[in-house]
């Protein structure tokens, strides 16, 4: 028996045994079914075997289905497809449910043991009433094997031992039955029923050791496994093995022995002795076992598919090379067949190629000896992955990421692009694109080809081979950025996300379209085109060796400038070479090449040949040169002294060094050019002073350009090629022409130029209104000389005087040239004078007579011939303007005196003057407080009333109300933007009008929350239940009446008085208005706690306690330390036991402040009461860790109440059982160390208490 107790202790009742779970073997299934394969119809059976048995239901909804239409949760390890009953979703309001999914019958005649296993979800929250039931028919009836009932839901799985009632049965079937009325739902999945034997031996798998390749040494490798309840060893493992190899029939049988013991369930492996495949075919394997005990021959054989053998292909045979200098050594290999491949290394045990195929061209490499090596490989080695091609946008690039899913080697491309010629660009960068489409600086060029496109948007790609590969490691991620630097014709479609392209070895993510040049980008854009790769082949030979040695070139010579050097010595290059001019030496030293010397000349190197022509092919006049051989300590060296007939010439001058040592040459290269010289000359024209003196430049040179200098004499240059240049004064001035070539040579031409003198002319001009004659006076500074004077006035009149004056008929502007002439030298100046007309000056009002609040506009009517006129305007009343049409508004009133001015632009001033009437209008002020919703809003009328007369007034309140009241009173409706308007009308006839916007604010409701009592020291919560409908407007201000205030909208207060305290929170909406809350709040004292104890003197452990509390509406609650408890004051209590106890006293006041105090008192007992049960009971062992016995003797006890206590009297476990026995368990292992008491009460009410000590 086995009673339960909570939450942590249990009795179990002496002679239970539980069984464990068994554990999971290898099996014959008799039953083992996960529903994938059944229809998700409604209905859904009968299926394989399968029906719905409807023993109580509606049989039109009472199905057991295979789809979870109510999408009901499920997890692990129900999967995919179940078996499910729904009570609530398709068979709602049809009653009470008894259905059961029954399955096909089975055999289990012969097998020793039979299982059966299920995983199930079941939620039963609707009903705690609802069962669920699994049963097994032995052919004659149906047995239940398992039932669960109640409201909470279960996960699991099962394992149930039916061998009892399903032994050699011919037709058992299963079945899973739901009770209950719309309950909700159970989910079945992975149904097996399982027949075991006491001996069976099974094999699991056969395979071959070395895999497709093949091996002469092969071996068959057989997983077995022990599928039987008992231990079998020491049984025979055969593998028969048919087909062909090399060509050949293959009809052969390799068998072992299985020493070890497997026990039931246990796996093991064996490997039968060897067998050679080397050759490569097909094989068909049957593996199986021979057992002499066998009780199931039906899973002795383990067959597998064919496997076919690609074999392993022979070593090719490769010759060691060399070369002259860094670069790519050219390898063969043979001896492979043409279905085969050759493959080559960097290493001998890299799973990386470099390379494939014979010719094969090593890595680019500079001298030293290396090593390679070759295999031949057997199986697929270049494949390519295609995306797509479809019609879609055009642009200069595409960025894309390729994952290698094994080491490959990338060797090119098939991009779609437009019809032509295209240069194609290739970068890559390890990694993604992504973050880097425009950061030039994070990729490396590839390669770059020019290919002939015929196709068009959408067609086919075009193979683009930019010459160098790269290996990409297996897992690796690449990006590549294809473009046409020229064009924009790549094709590519627009993705709807990263697509993906893959196949076994490499994986495309789709990327981003791009501009030029890594510019714009697009995306996601998807690559249109191919991958082409080859990759390590399925099966290799061994690997032969192949060296390589790359031989130093004798590099390191050169050439640097000897004496004499009459030139510019530079790089020597094409582009940049050494220069010479026809007549001048220069001396070309040839230095050694690296780790020689001029010392070894002719034992270690030498100069094999001198090469010296122009680029044309013509050879240097041989005059014009001369060498010198190398001594033990001076350089060898190339003189030259061009001839004039050699000028503009470009010559080459190779000179070949020659290893003695290594047999290899090298070249050194040097460039000179002959340079042409200038040949300066200049033209020129004599003028008089102040005029340009134009230079016109008549150098030449054979070639190339000039660059020139112009001094004029006096401190001033030109670098111009045909200057002109105005001499600061008369005179002869020494002109020189320095012309430069662009090599530097330098050519001079001087000549003398003439400047002779030029008159000054200058007059003075002053202008004159209508009537007046305009005066013109002579200024001209004159040299040596007889002068002559010539005026033009402009009007068609002239003069010959030297000074004059001239009045025009008619006002305007006029031209006056002035000439003065004196030895041929003339200059003539102009000045535009001007007949000034007067202005016509007039203006209106646009009343006579207006309001002073009124704008007074004036037209200005005023004409004036030509020019432009400025004014002046003076208003009467010291207000002036210089607008030409203004507006005035008169602060006072009367009759005013206005003047217009008018000022033309040549000093003409003209004036008018009329009256204006100005009458006094009212002027409106108002004044009003704070508006608040609901609140009436009183209104102050400071308007000005004119002298003499009376003014009346119209109010609109914005809201539909109105009041001709001077000083009206209003209360808006609520919260909100109003317009106000006011009118004034005077009995003179003047008005005034005035609108403002008056923003009528929400107010607050505040409010509140304090708890009423409080305990002292107890942290008071002030909690805000203000409303508002903008209440993230409102601000708070608390006073807690003692002083202290808080602005937060809830705080938190500890006050330190006992008394009583009104607490005030005022609230407050932006704009003003307010409201306050007000509550109290009283703090009530916290009462005492003590008490004394003492012995009764009664010798069996009873105590007089006495309390002492003060405060008003003292409750008390004792607690002895045994499990007992009081309520009284002054309680008396008995204890059981000998031992300390610690007593507690709580006392709470009518405001529940609580208050406590704890005392330890000491129990020895010198008189024990006889208990109800006497020697009734027992309890051991005491103490232990946990496990103790309770026995009872002499008397009946099947119905008893039992409780078990701490040391504090709390209860941890509690049972009542009308079915006790003599002897029960009592568990306590999981308790935390300490005392406890055992209370035993029996139906009579006798009772027993024990103490024992868990440890």
């Amino acid at each position: 028996m086995r009673i339960d107790f909570y939450p942590m202790m249990k009795f179990v009742i002496a002679g239970v045994v539980l069984l464990g779970g068994t554990s999971s073997r290898a099996q014959t299934y008799l039953i083992n079914e996960n529903f994938d394969a059944f229809p998700t119809t409604n209905p859904a059976l009968p299926n394989q075997g399968w029906t719905n048995n409807v023993i109580a239901g509606d049989s039109s909804v009472d199905q057991w289905l295979f789809s979870n239409a109510g999408g009901r949760t499920f997890s692990a390890p129900i999967t995919g497809r179940f078996a499910t009953f729904d009570s609530d979703y398709f068979s709602i309001g049809s009653g009470a449910e008894n259905v059961a999914l029954e399955s096909s019958s089975f055999s289990t005649v012969g097998y020793s043991a039979i299982r059966v296993q299920f995983d199930q979800y079941f939620d039963g929250i609707y009903n705690s009433t609802d069962s669920i039931i699994v049963e097994v028919y032995d052919g004659s009836a149906w047995t239940g094997v398992y039932s669960y009932n109640g409201g909470t839901s279960i996960t699991n799985s099962q394992d149930l031992d039916v061998t009892s009632l399903l032994s050699n049965k011919a037709s058992a079937r299963i079945r899973f039955r739901f009770v209950g009325d719309w309950s909700f739902y159970w989910q079945v999945d992975n149904v097996r029923v399982l027949g075991l034997y006491d001996y069976d031996a099974t094999t699991l798998n056969a395979a071959f050791a070395s895999g497709i390749c093949g091996s002469s040494m092969d071996s068959v490798i057989v997983d077995v496994a022990n599928a039987g309840l008992l231990s079998i060893s020491n049984f025979t493992v055969n593998a028969n093995l048919t087909g062909t190899l090399g060509g050949n029939a293959v009809n052969s049988t390799v068998s072992g022995t299985f020493t070890g013991t497997l026990t039931p369930g246990a796996k093991g492996t064996i490997i039968l002795p060897p067998f050679n495949t080397a050759a490569g075919g097909s094989v068909v394997v049957r593996a199986y076992t021979e057992l002499g005990t066998e009780q199931n021959l039906a899973n002795d054989t383990f067959a597998t598919s064919t496997i076919n053998f690609l074999g392993t292909p022979p070593m090719p045979t490769a010759a060691n090379a060399d070369r002259c200098g860094a670069g790519s050594v050219t390898l063969q290999a043979s001896g492979v067949a043409s279905s085969d491949s050759i493959v080559w290394y960097d290493s001998p045990s890299s799973n990386i190629p470099i390379g494939s195929g014979t010719p094969f061209n090593t890595p680019v490499a500079g001298p030293g000896n290396y090593t390679y090596y070759v295999s031949g490989g057997r199986g697929a080695l270049k494949s390519s992955l295609t995306s797509t091609y479809a019609a879609g946008n055009g642009q200069s690039g595409i960025m894309f990421n390729v994952t290698a899913l094994r080491s490959i080697i990338l060797d090119s491309f098939e991009v779609s692009m437009d019809a032509g010629t295209h240069l194609v660009e290739v970068y890559y960068k390890q990694g993604t694109y992504q973050g880097f489409e425009t950061n030039a600086g994070a990729w490396t060029l590839l390669g770059f080809t020019t290919v002939v496109s015929t196709q068009s948007n959408g067609g086919p790609g075009i193979y683009v081979n930019v010459g160098n590969k790269l290996s990409l490691p297996a897992s690796s991620t690449y990006a590549f950025y294809i473009q046409l630097p020229n064009s924009t014709v790549i094709n590519y479609t627009t993705a709807s996300s990263l697509q993906t392209f893959s196949n076994a070895e490499v994986q495309l993510t789709a990327g981003a379209g791009k501009g030029m040049n890594f510019g714009a980008t697009f995306s996601p854009r998807l690559f249109n085109g191919a991958l082409h790769y080859s990759y390590f082949p399925l099966c290799e030979s061994s690997r032969q060796a192949v060296q390589v040695e790359v031989k130093p070139l004798p590099t390191g010579a050169g050439v640097v400038a000897g004496s004499p050097f009459q030139g510019t010595f530079r790089s020597g290059t094409n582009s940049l070479p050494h220069v010479v001019a026809d007549g001048d030496t220069i001396s070309l030293e040839i230095t050694p090449p690296t780790g020689m010397s001029n010392s070894t000349f002719g034992t270690d190197w030498y100069i094999s040949a001198i090469d010296f022509q122009t680029i044309n092919g013509s050879l240097v006049p041989s005059t014009d040169t001369a060498t010198f051989s190398p001594g033990s300590s001076s350089n060898g060296s190339l003189r030259f002294i061009p001839s004039i007939a050699t000028s503009d010439s470009l010559y080459r001058i190779t000179a070949t060094i020659s290893s003695l040592v290594t047999g290899c040459d090298s070249i050194v290269e040097v460039y000179v050019y002959v340079a042409p010289r200038p040949q300066p000359s200049f033209t020129f024209i004599s003028t008089c002073d102040g005029s340009e003196v134009p230079f016109t430049n008549t150098s030449t040179i054979l070639s190339g350009t000039l660059s020139y200098e112009w001094n004029f004499g006096n401190g001033n240059f030109s670098s111009l090629e045909n200057p002109g240049f105005k001499f600061p004064t008369t005179g002869n001035y020494d002109v020189i022409l320095k012309v430069t070539s662009d090599y530097g040579y330098v050519a001079y031409d001087t000549q003398t130029v003439f400047v002779k003198p030029v008159p000054q002319t200058s007059f003075d001009a002053i202008n004159a209104c209508e009537g007046t004659a305009v005066q013109l006076a002579n200024t001209t500074l004159m040299p040596a000389g007889t002068p002559s004077f010539t005026w033009d006035f402009g009007d068609g009149n002239t003069d010959n005087a030297q000074n004059t004056s001239h009045q025009y008929n008619v006002a305007g502007n006029y031209q006056v040239s002035y000439t003065v002439d004196v030895n041929g030298c003339s200059k003539t100046v102009s000045k535009t004078v001007t007949q000034a007309p007067r202005a016509a000056v007039n203006f209106s009002s646009s009343s006579s007579s207006t309001c002073n609040n009124n704008n007074v506009v004036f037209t200005n009517s005023s004409t004036l011939a030509f020019g432009t006129m400025g004014f002046h305007w003076d208003f009467g009343d010291s207000a002036t303007s210089t607008a030409s049409n203004p507006t005035h508004t008169y602060a006072g009133f009367g009759t005013f005196d206005v003047q217009l001015k008018a000022y033309t632009d040549l000093g003409c001033v003209d004036s008018f003057t009329a009256q204006v009437t100005i009458i006094q209008a009212p002027k409106i002020s108002i004044a009003y407080s704070a508006p608040c919703v609901g609140q009436q809003i009183d209104f102050v009328n400071n308007t000005i009333v004119p002298a003499g007369f009376s003014n009346t007034y119209d109010w609109s309140f914005g809201d539909g109300n109105t009041s001709v009241a001077v000083d009206p009173s209003h209360t808006y409706p609520g919260v909100g933007s109003y317009t106000l308007k006011l009118r004034s009308y005077s009995s003179n006839g003047c008005t005034d009008s005035f609108e403002t916007t008056i923003l009528v604010n929400e107010k607050p409701n505040a409010g509140i929350v304090v708890p009423a009592v409080v305990c002292d020291g107890t942290e008071v919560d002030f909690m805000n239940s203000t409303t508002s409908s903008n209440i993230s407007a409102v601000t708070y201000f608390w006073d807690f009446n003692n002083g202290v205030t808080s602005t937060a909208k809830d705080t938190a207060f500890t006050y330190s008085a006992v008394q009583t305290y009104t607490v005030t929170m005022i609230a407050t909406i932006a704009g003003g208005c307010s409201d306050t809350a007000t509550q109290n709040v009283r703090i009530s004292p916290i009462p005492t706690a003590d008490f004394t104890y003492s012995s009764t003197q009664t010798q069996d452990g009873t105590f007089q306690f006495l309390a002492s509390a003060t405060g008003a509406g003292i409750s008390y609650q004792w607690f002895f330390g045994d499990g007992a408890k009081s309520t009284t004051s002054d309680p008396i209590h008995q204890y059981q036991f000998d031992g300390l106890y610690i007593a507690r006293l709580v006392t709470k006041n009518a405001d529940n402040c609580v208050n406590e105090k704890t005392d330890t008192l000491r129990v020895f007992r010198t008189a024990i009461p006889n208990v109800a049960f006497g020697a009734a009971l027992s309890l051991y062992p005491n103490p232990n860790k946990g496990q103790f016995v309770l026995k009872f003797e002499g008397a009946d006890f099947n119905d008893v109440t039992l409780t078990v206590v701490n040391a504090l009297g709390q209860v941890i476990a509690f049972e009542a059982t009308t079915n006790a026995t003599d002897e029960m368990e009592l568990d306590l292992q999981n308790a935390v160390e300490g005392i406890y008491y055992l209370r035993v009460i029996n139906s009579e009410g006798a009772q027993s208490t024990l103490q024992f000590v868990v440890r």
